[in-house]
C-alpha cells in the first residue's frame, strides 16, 4: 500500500512536471477530491518511471510535507473506489462525484450495517449506473431536454433515417418537415408527436416507424442530506432518481427510504418512495431528473419492527397512512405456518404499550410499534384414532354420531389375524383420565364413538422365530426359523448339503431341554444336551439322499455342527529356486517334511550351488537364520527345519568375493568410501580382511564390535577371551562389518557457587564474637 501511495504522488509530480510549471508552494489543499482523481487518471496515462518522476519533482521544488498531504486524501477517497465508485472511469467525462474532503467517516457511514429493511440494499447490491448516454433505451415517461438525441427510422417499401439533435431552445429540426418542440414532453408523448409529423409523408401500412433515444445528455445532480456520500454528480439524464441514490451509496441508517424529495427550482416536483419502487414497480412512475436537480434525504420517520411468522421479518419505515397490513405486505406476507386470528400489534403510547387489533384502520402506525405474527397451534384437537389389527391404522376426523363400524370401514377393515372380539376402546373423560371399554366386531355398530377415542385392536401374537443353526462343514451356514417338523435332514439340505471335508461320522445337535415339549408351553428347567449322530456321506454329493438318519426331528434352538475330516486340507506348496538340479514348485507331502527332504527332491545341489549362502523366505517372517549346509550333513539336527506352505528356498550360486563394510577401517578414513569387496581365502578370519585390504582398522574402530553377516541370515561376533580376541571365520559371499567407538559423553565442570554474603557475614560475625570471648578470658 506504502508503495502504491508514493507511486500515486509521484505521477501527481509528473503531471505538474510534464506541464513544466514549478512545484515550489503547492498546496494540496487547494485541490478537490475531483482534481486529484483527475489527475491520478491522467498520471498514469504519462507511462513515465518511478525514478523518472521523482527527479522531476524534485527539481521542480515539491515538498515532502505536500507529498504526505497527498498520500493521505488518496487513502480518503480509497474506501469510496472499493465501494464501486471507481473514481474517474464509473462516469462519464467530468463526472466525478464531489465529496467532502475533510469528511473521513464516509468508509464508516458507508459499511455500517442497518437494521432497517432498505439500507442495506444500498451497501451490498451491484446496482450499475448508466455511464454513457446510449446505455439503455428510454421509458415512455424519459422527459427530453437540450442535447438529447432522437432517431428516426422508416423502413418497408419506403427507407428513410436520421438523428435529430434537440436544440438549446428545445426543438428539433426536421427538414422541410419544420422545427418540432419536444423540450419538456415525455418520451412517449413526443414518439406520437412525430409519428404525426410524418404520417402524410409515408405509408404506415407498408412501412414500420421505429423512434428510439439515440443519446441521453448529461445532466449534474445534487445529492444532500441523510445519505453516505453527499455531492453533486454528472451522469446522463437516462438514471432516473434510484440510480442517483446509488451513486450517492444510499440513505444512510438514519435517512428515510419512504420520502426522499425532488427539488427543482426551490420547490419540491417528486417524492420518491424505496418500498414502492421495489414492491409495486408496476403503480409507480420512474422519476427522472433534470440539470441542476437536488435530492433531498430527510431524517427517518415512524419505525415499525414485524416479527415472527413473516417471510421476511426486520424493521421497516412506515409513511402516514400506512396501515399494519400495508407492512406486512413489505415483509413478504404471512408464512404457511401463521397464525391469521393472532396478528398482534403493539402499539405505542404515554402509558406504555397497547395491544390493538391489525385490522383497524383508523389507528395510525407511530414510530416504535411492533407487530407479531403468531404460530397456528398444531396440536390435532378433533379426531379418532385406531391402531393394531385394521389394514389403515392412525388418525380419523370426528364427526358427531360416527360409530365403531364407521371407523373400522374407513381403516380398511380388520386384518385377517385380527381377534374379532379383541376391540378396545380407550376414551377421555372429563377430568382428563381415561376408561377403558372391551368391545366386539358384532356390536361395532351400535358404539357411538367420542372425540379423541382411541380403538386397539388386538392380532394374534407373532410366534416366536426358535431358529435352529447349521454349522460346520456344510456348503451354506445358515440360521433360520425353527418349524413343526423340521428334520435333520431338512436342515442340512437347506444348508447345502456336506462339503468334501466334512466327517459325515460326527455330526452334532446340541439341543435346550426347556424346549423338549414345546407345545405345552416353555419348562422352567434349562439345560443343554449334545446328541452325536452320524449321516449318510451321499449327502456331500447328493441332496435327495434319503436314510432313517435323516428323519431326525428336531426341536426349538437345536444348533447343529457338522466337524470337519482331522487334519483335512488341501496341498500346500513350496518353491525352490537357485542351484539345484529341478528348481520349481513342489507339493508338501507331510505337515512335518523337512528342508533336506525337499533339497533331495529337488535333486540336490548343482556343483555351482553353496549351501551356506542359501536363503528361505516365509510369509510374515523376516530375517530368518538358515543352515542349509548343517541341515543336509545333519538332517536330525535342529538346523533342518520344518517347511511351512508357501515358503522359498534359494540357493545361490558360489560367491567368489567378501564384502567389507563400514566407517572402522582405514580405507573408509581415506577415500570417504564406506564399502570395499576382496577374494575370498579359505579359513581366514575378518581380521585378515580388514589388515589386508581395507588398510587396517581406523583408530576410532570399535574392534571388539566387528562382526560378519553371512547370506544364509546367520551372523559371527568377536568372541572375547580377555588377555585375547578371536574374529569370526569369513566364508563366501560374507559381509563384515566394521564400527567406530561410541563418543564418551563429556563431563561437566561443576559451576563455582555464587557467593552468599549474608553467610560471609554471619561467619565473621561468629568469629568475631569467638575471638572476643577467647581475649576476655585471656585478659581477665
Amino acid at each position: 500500500m506504502k508503495f502504491k501511495y508514493r507511486f500515486l504522488v509521484l505521477l501527481l509530480l509528473t503531471v505538474f512536471a510534464s506541464n513544466a510549471q514549478s512545484l515550489v508552494g503547492v498546496s494540496v489543499d487547494d485541490l478537490s477530491d475531483a482534481q486529484i482523481s483527475q489527475i491520478l487518471k491522467r498520471g498514469a496515462s504519462q507511462g513515465l518511471s518511478e525514478a523518472e518522476g521523482e527527479a522531476m519533482a524534485l527539481s521542480m521544488g515539491l515538498s515532502p510535507a505536500e507529498a504526505a498531504k497527498f498520500k493521505q486524501r488518496v487513502a480518503q477517497l480509497k474506501p469510496v473506489e472499493e465501494e464501486g465508485m471507481s473514481v474517474g472511469s464509473s462516469f462519464a467525462e467530468g463526472a466525478i462525484p464531489s465529496f467532502n474532503k475533510r469528511d473521513s467517516s464516509i468508509q464508516r457511514r458507508i459499511q455500517d450495517s442497518s437494521s432497517i429493511f432498505g439500507h442495506q440494499l444500498f451497501r451490498e447490491a451491484d446496482i450499475k449506473v448508466y455511464d454513457r448516454g446510449s446505455d439503455a433505451k428510454a421509458g415512455p415517461d424519459y422527459v427530453l431536454g437540450a442535447g438529447d438525441q432522437i432517431s428516426l427510422t422508416v423502413y418497408g417499401t419506403s427507407y428513410f433515417q436520421k438523428i435529430y439533435t434537440v436544440d438549446p431552445q428545445g426543438s428539433i429540426s426536421m427538414d422541410g418537415w419544420g422545427k418540432v418542440q419536444v423540450a419538456n414532453l415525455s418520451f412517449e408523448s413526443v414518439q406520437k408527436l412525430l409519428k404525426s409529423k410524418i404520417r402524410p409523408y409515408f405509408n404506415f401500412t407498408s412501412n414500420e416507424v421505429a423512434i428510439a433515444l439515440a443519446y441521453s445528455r448529461a445532466i449534474t445532480v445534487n445529492v444532500v442530506g441523510e445519505v453516505a456520500k453527499p455531492g453533486s454528480y454528472t451522469f446522463p439524464a437516462l438514471n432516473t432518481a434510484f440510480n442517483a441514490l446509488v451513486a450517492a451509496g444510499g440513505p444512510t441508517n438514519s435517512g428515510t427510504l419512504r420520502a426522499i424529495q425532488i427539488v427543482r427550482s426551490g420547490k419540491v416536483v417528486a417524492t420518491f418512495d424505496v418500498y414502492a419502487f421495489l414492491f409495486t414497480p408496476e403503480r409507480v412512475a420512474n422519476v427522472y431528473l433534470q440539470d441542476h436537480d437536488y435530492i433531498h434525504v430527510g431524517p427517518l420517520r415512524s419505525v415499525v419492527s414485524i416479527q415472527g411468522e413473516v417471510r421476511r421479518p426486520f424493521k421497516y419505515e412506515a409513511k402516514e397512512g400506512d396501515s399494519p397490513m400495508d407492512l406486512l405486505a413489505f415483509a413478504g406476507g404471512l408464512t404457511e405456518g401463521a397464525n391469521v386470528g393472532a396478528i398482534e400489534w403493539y402499539k405505542k403510547g404515554l402509558g406504555g404499550y397497547q395491544v390493538q387489533s391489525a385490522g383497524v384502520s383508523s389507528a395510525l402506525l407511530s414510530s416504535g410499534d411492533s407487530i407479531y405474527v403468531g404460530t397456528q397451534s398444531k396440536e390435532l384437537r378433533s379426531y379418532v384414532e385406531i391402531n393394531g389389527g385394521v389394514e389403515s391404522p392412525g388418525k380419523y376426523a370426528f364427526k358427531e354420531g360416527i360409530t365403531l363400524a364407521e371407523l373400522l370401514q374407513q381403516a380398511g377393515g380388520l386384518q385377517p389375524d385380527a381377534l374379532k372380539n379383541g376391540l378396545y376402546l380407550s376414551r377421555e373423560l372429563y377430568d382428563k383420565s381415561r376408561t377403558f371399554l372391551i368391545l366386539t366386531q358384532d356390536n361395532a355398530g351400535s358404539q357411538i364413538l367420542q372425540n379423541k377415542d382411541k380403538v386397539h385392536v388386538i392380532e394374534v401374537p407373532e410366534a416366536d422365530a426358535m431358529p435352529i443353526s447349521v454349522q460346520g462343514a456344510v456348503r451354506t451356514p445358515l440360521k433360520t426359523p425353527f418349524a413343526d417338523g423340521m428334520t435333520l435332514g431338512d436342515a442340512l439340505r437347506l444348508a447345502g448339503g456336506l462339503k468334501n471335508s466334512a466327517d459325515y461320522s460326527r455330526v452334532e445337535v446340541n439341543r435346550l431341554g426347556a424346549f423338549t415339549d414345546f407345545r405345552s408351553g416353555t419348562s422352567k428347567d434349562i439345560y443343554t444336551t449334545a446328541l452325536m449322530t452320524s449321516v449318510p456321506r451321499e449327502l456331500s454329493r447328493d441332496l435327495t439322499a434319503h436314510d432313517e438318519r435323516l428323519e431326525f426331528l428336531l426341536q426349538p434352538y437345536d444348533q447343529i455342527i457338522v466337524r470337519e475330516i482331522p487334519e483335512y486340507q488341501l496341498q500346500n506348496m513350496v518353491y525352490v529356486g537357485g542351484e539345484v538340479q529341478y528348481p520349481g514348485l513342489y507339493v508338501r507331502l507331510s505337515k512335518d517334511e523337512k528342508i533336506s527332504s525337499l533339497v533331495e527332491r529337488a535333486g540336490g545341489l548343482t556343483t555351482s550351488g553353496s549351501s551356506t549362502q542359501a536363503s528361505l523366505k516365509r510369509l510374515n517372517k523376516d530375517n530368518i537364520r538358515l543352515n542349509l549346509d548343517g541341515a543336509l550333513k545333519a538332517p536330525t539336527s535342529r538346523a533342518n527345519l520344518t517347511l511351512l506352505d508357501g515358503d522359498t528356498l534359494v540357493v545361490p550360486e558360489k560367491e567368489s568375493l567378501i564384502a567389507i563394510e563400514g566407517p572402522g577401517t582405514k580405507f573408509f578414513v581415506r577415500n570417504g568410501q564406506s564399502s570395499l569387496h576382496a577374494p575370498f581365502e579359505a579359513n581366514r578370519r575378518a581380521t585378515y580382511y580388514v589388515k589386508q585390504f581395507g588398510l587396517g582398522f581406523a583408530k576410532k574402530a570399535d574392534i571388539k564390535e566387528t562382526y560378519v553377516s553371512y547370506p544364509n541370515g546367520q551372523f559371527s561376533k568377536v568372541r572375547n577371551f580377555g588377555l585375547f580376541r578371536i574374529h569370526p571365520i569369513v566364508r563366501q559371499g560374507a559381509t563384515i562389518h566394521t564400527v567406530i567407538k561410541d563418543p564418551k559423553p563429556e563431563k561437566r565442570k561443576a559451576e563455582p557457587k555464587a557467593l552468599d554474603w549474608n553467610q560471609v557475614v554471619a561467619s565473621l560475625t561468629s568469629a568475631a564474637m569467638g575471638f572476643g570471648t577467647v581475649y576476655t578470658l585471656l585478659t581477665r
